[in-house]
């Protein structure tokens, strides 16, 4: 298990970017049991302002590997 830490800083002008702050947290996982493993990651995006435009995500993704 292993954790990510991200941060989204305003670059553009309204119309053409992002106009707050964005703040994304993930956790990635993965467990083996004999030829099969499974691994995926979960995450959340924060917006530090204006999150009934920006909203907020929850990705997140799972797989099984033989």
């Amino acid at each position: 298990m292993t954790t990510f830490f991200q941060t989204t800083f305003p670059t553009g002008q309204y119309k053409n970017g992002v106009t707050d702050a964005i703040i994304t947290s993930t956790i990635a996982y993965g467990k083996g049991f004999g030829v099969f493993d499974i691994q995926g990651t979960l995450g959340m995006t924060l917006p530090m302002g204006n999150e009934a435009k920006i909203g907020r995500t929850i990705p997140w993704n799972s797989k099984v590997l033989a």
